[in-house]
């Protein structure tokens, strides 16, 4: 029997967002339509659908094989390309071209061997600069359900910002500042947790009449070279400035002079040097 010439299809290609991945590499593609002969709705009937990347020839990106076998039922098939033993993976917008067989008879569609349509799901590949014209001032690109990779340059012109009460900015490289600002190349409002071990290999100033070093354990300034905590004009003048610790304040060094006052100043009505540990100079 030829199918080609007797067979009347109707096919809906349903592209659904909600359906777009299951896996990083494959993704779920619905197919729905009617399939009648000399008038008669089939039934039962066998289906495969095989998918390519061009019109005529090409590449074979899609075989359903036996997954599609009695699927046929009164005239009517609802399935789901990819959800069986053959994995889907489409690009999201690419161009692709379906054949379909039906009993084992290959299907033309007007004329035309394949019918073609447009992805809009699978993996998104852009090979233009990928823009939003939205003039939302927060959420313009929403990745609301899992994440994004990243493997080039991710380079931001105006301010990133982590605004869910549990965000978090996670790195196993490193998070580099390219900013000729000389005081103010990162400025963290609120406060900063470090585990770790902090290394400043230039300056480190507090430059608000308010700023203060305080901490709960030990300040340790461990240095091979001379002076290992040299103060040149040592100005402690706000009202309430002060250099305070619970713990102590230790300077070591390998090299002398472990400690270096060039004019040490407490000049404030109530400033103060304090401390209820101990400070303590050791030097080898």
């Amino acid at each position: 029997m030829k199918l080609k010439s007797m067979l009347i299809i109707s096919i809906v290609i349903m592209l659904l967002h909600s359906l777009a991945v299951v896996a990083v590499e494959e993704h779920l593609l619905p197919l729905q339509g009617t399939i009648t002969i000399n008038g008669a709705k089939l039934s039962p009937g066998n289906l495969i659908i095989e998918l390519y990347d061009a019109p005529t020839g090409g590449n074979l990106v899609y075989n359903s094989t036996n997954d599609f076998l009695n699927t046929v039922s009164g005239g009517s098939y609802d399935i789901l390309l990819g959800n069986g033993t053959q994995p889907l993976s489409l690009n999201f917008g690419q161009k692709y071209y379906m054949d379909i067989y039906i009993e084992g008879t290959d299907v033309d569609f007007n004329g035309s061997e394949r019918q073609v349509f447009m992805s809009t799901v699978g993996n998104i590949s852009l090979t233009t600069p990928l823009t939003t014209t939205s003039t939302d001032t927060d959420d313009a690109l929403n990745i609301s359900v899992g994440g994004a990779f990243i493997s080039g340059n991710f380079v931001i012109n105006n301010t990133f910002n982590v605004t869910a009460a549990s965000g978090n900015l996670n790195t196993a490289g490193k998070i580099q500042i390219e900013n000729n600002d000389a005081d103010d190349a990162l400025n963290v409002t609120g406060g900063t947790f470090i585990s770790g071990d902090t290394i400043i290999n230039n300056f480190f100033n507090m430059s608000s009449t308010t700023s203060t070093v305080r901490t709960n354990g030990t300040l340790t300034i461990t240095s091979l070279a001379s002076p290992a905590f040299s103060l040149n004009g040592f100005n402690i003048s706000g009202a309430n400035a002060a250099l305070e610790t619970n713990g102590t304040v230790s300077l070591l060094s390998l090299i002398s002079p472990a400690f270096s006052l060039n004019g040490f100043n407490i000049s404030g009505a109530d400033a103060s040097l304090s401390t209820n540990g101990s400070i303590n100079v050791n030097n080898l």
